[in-house]
């Protein structure tokens, strides 16, 4: 049992041309950029946006083809959706609201209101089964929109920012119970996050789009180790570099160059972790193979570490302790020298 998707869709001057599958039981989350496509995506698969070219089949069953001119209804797909802004019925009270997909399935009133209050309770908002959405805060709706999905048990489920508008307080612990949920109920999912932590958290399988194609695509431990695109690196907080390599030189495609322990020849990726950035006041004492003339132009500090931007011949981004911003007087700005170790650059084929 999977989704199989082939997605062409065309809306605003915006191409969204991605490919698509997710096995039973797996959970994919679905990344990239503003602008990149991600909810296009999630709207053509849940039948609220047409197709202009390819197909999607759910389970064998063939839900759309756009050149056979074949379009299942949204509303007749095994599909749930939980969008950003919850989209709950206002004139229905939360306890109704979850147990409105049961009852189109012809779910008798007092097992879809038993069903319904028990998923409340367990997301916290059982106390609030009698309000209407108006009087709920942006968490509290958005965690009934996402019970209101589960309840149904549906063979493709899709989550749009499932946790955008949870309390910070409430999301470790919601989060802790969407994966399990995840994990223990048939069928397929996608969803669309910005979280690193939660795509992380939650998937078995990333999908990286950007420009409305897919660029990567693999597990979180696969996209850790070997980015492919800048959105990616940022994604997981690693300096990215594309560029030529020969004989164990880099030369980077924005100018400047890397000198790497291993690096095979031909066009690659260079991946240097914030961490094995050293920075110093002034020129490093020997002969480091990497070692740069720059500036530091802004410093972020975050419990014990900091992250400092570096502008020069190669723009970086440097991680040190708070103790260093200090010594090195780095929130001053000013030049600074930049050295990395030629075995801590990680090389690998574009």
């Amino acid at each position: 049992m999977t989704l199989t998707a082939t997605l062409g869709v065309r809306r605003d001057g915006f191409l969204l041309d991605a490919a698509l599958r997710v096995d039973d039981g797996e959970v994919v989350a679905l990344l990239g950029p503003n602008g990149a496509g991600k909810t296009t995506a999630l709207a053509a698969l849940a039948g609220l946006v047409p197709i202009s070219r390819g197909r999607v089949v759910l389970d064998d069953v063939l839900l759309e083809d756009a050149e056979r001119g074949v379009r299942v209804p949204a509303e007749q797909r095994n599909v749930g959706v939980v969008f950003q802004d919850g989209r709950l019925f206002p004139h229905l009270s939360v306890v109704e609201n979850v147990a409105f997909g049961l009852r189109a399935r012809r779910v008798s009133r007092r097992e879809a209101l038993e069903r319904s209050y028990a998923w409340l309770e367990r997301v916290g908002v059982g106390e609030a089964a009698a309000r209407r959405p108006a009087e709920l805060s942006g968490g509290q709706a958005q965690r009934v929109a996402l019970v209101r999905a589960l309840v149904s048990r549906p063979r493709l489920l899709l989550l749009d920012e499932p946790l955008a508008a949870v309390d910070a307080p409430a999301r470790a612990g919601l989060r802790r119970e969407i994966a399990r949920e995840l994990r223990e109920a048939a069928g397929t999912r996608l969803l669309v996050t910005h979280d690193p932590v939660d795509a992380m958290a939650l998937a078995d399988r990333l999908v990286i789009l950007e420009g409305g194609r897919v660029v990567q695509d693999g597990s979180p431990a696969d996209v850790r180790r070997h980015p492919r695109s800048r959105f990616a690196a940022d994604l997981i907080g690693v300096n990215l570099f594309r560029g030529r390599a020969v004989r164990g030189v880099v030369e980077l495609e924005g100018g400047g160059r890397l000198v790497a322990a291993e690096a095979p020849d031909g066009d690659v990726f260079s991946l240097v972790h914030p961490r094995a950035v050293a920075l110093h006041r002034t020129p490093p004492e020997g002969t480091p193979r990497n070692a740069w003339r720059s500036r530091a132009e802004a410093v972020e500090v975050t419990g014990d570490r900091a992250r400092v931007e570096i502008a020069g011949p190669v723009p970086l981004v440097a991680e040190v302790t708070p103790a260093a911003v200090d010594e090195l007087r780095l929130a001053e700005g000013g030049e600074v020298w930049a050295t990395v170790k030629a075995t801590e650059v990680v090389v690998y084929e574009a």
